[in-house]
């Protein structure tokens, strides 16, 4: 709008997740009714929503917070825990949720369950991976050992002012904590 261009060059390390027994990703938003800040289908081969970098919200807004885990491919996969926390300014807590995300939940559980029955390609976010997969790709399987978390956000009964959300997911002694700071108006 300034009329000037410019550009952003930045050097990113992706991290070899292989050998860490559980991680996460960062906590993803989602709103709706959504501001256009991206094509509707930009993101669907990495995610299944569409992300946005506001963090103040409206009461009536439908706000999801996505979290994707992994567990490697080194031991069996196994349930995890994961509590969803809202806290206000005063540091209340307005909301909160634990489910339980099954081993079945794992693309590559359910996939170990039902190979006997009739082996086939699965599909993720429209890649598909196949069982049998190159001895040496260390990250063939990394699909099929993830899990999604959605929360839907209860913005109807926070209260106006500055929130943060809490996600810890637990995998045995292991817990992974991600925070988003938000604002409803």
């Amino acid at each position: 709008t300034a009329g000037k261009d410019g550009s952003v060059f930045v050097d990113v390390t992706v991290p070899d997740y292989s050998n860490i027994p559980f991680s996460a990703s960062p906590v993803v938003l989602n709103a709706k009714p959504s501001r256009v800040s991206a094509p509707a289908g930009l993101f669907s081969p990495l995610l299944p929503l569409v992300p946005t970098a506001e963090r103040t919200f409206d009461k009536t807004d439908a706000v999801t917070a996505f979290m994707r885990l992994y567990q490697s491919g080194q031991k069996p996969i196994d349930r995890v825990t994961v509590a969803m926390t809202v806290r206000n300014a005063a540091d209340q807590i307005e909301a909160n949720e634990t489910r339980t995300i099954t081993a079945d939940q794992f693309p590559a559980a359910a996939q170990q369950q039902t190979a006997e029955a009739a082996p086939s390609p699965l599909t993720r976010a429209g890649i598909v991976v196949s069982p049998q997969q190159p001895a040496g790709d260390k990250f063939a399987n990394l699909a099929l050992r993830s899990a999604d978390v959605k929360y839907p956000m209860p913005m109807a009964k926070l209260t106006p002012g500055a929130h943060l959300l809490t996600i810890e997911a637990t995998l045995g002694v292991t817990t992974i904590r991600r925070d988003v700071r938000f604002e409803v108006r």
